[in-house]
């Protein structure tokens, strides 16, 4: 399927479908369609599709294009567990509860005593966020980020946030404030 290019721009007749397909490229081992296109924000990693003057979530649109019309208040869940999937075959229809109760199951959340969820771990004070910049910088960088959190009680990605964006931290510090560190559960 190839769409012209007419004055930099795509050609303005090119349907969702054609326009959606620019951003797709099918990995053959697993089956997803990888989203190459624009994505929501650095906290959420899924992607995001304009056509015309409507936007939105790309696996969303996917299942609104190839499967069925999305009445309002449901939730698009990925059978693959990768949110840059957007095949329809690996995408279902469900609700908020079930993608809850499928985070948890799989171990993408973790839920407390109370029955709560939440995606991130308990808060790192600030001492302890200058403490894991300082191991790290110590060991030349050779420290893993899995040693640490693992020393910390926290998640790798929790890890790398506070040492690629340390300033962040440094600043609360400096401030004497306690910050919330938003990672992936591991």
């Amino acid at each position: 399927m190839i769409i012209e290019m007419v004055e930099g721009r795509w050609k303005r007749n090119a349907s969702a479908v054609e326009k959606f397909m620019i951003y797709v490229i099918p990995e053959p081992m697993s089956g997803c369609w990888l989203w190459l296109g624009g994505i929501q924000s650095d906290k959420k990693p899924y992607g995001w599709f304009r056509f015309k003057n409507q936007q939105g979530p790309a696996h969303r649109w996917s299942v609104r294009l190839f499967k069925q019309a999305l009445p309002p208040g449901v939730t698009v869940l990925h059978k693959c567990d990768n949110p840059n999937c957007v095949n329809p075959d690996h995408l279902r229809v469900g609700t908020s509860a079930e993608n809850i109760a499928d985070c948890v199951a799989k171990k993408r959340r973790f839920s407390d005593k109370a029955g709560f969820t939440s995606q991130s771990k308990p808060k790192i004070s600030p001492e302890q966020a200058a403490s894991i910049i300082t191991s790290h910088r110590l060991m030349g960088g050779t420290m893993t980020g899995q040693a640490l959190a693992t020393t910390y009680g926290v998640s790798p990605a929790t890890i790398s946030s506070i040492i690629h964006r340390n300033r962040k931290y440094v600043r609360a510090q400096q401030m004497g404030r306690e910050i919330q560190i938003v990672g992936s559960a591991s």
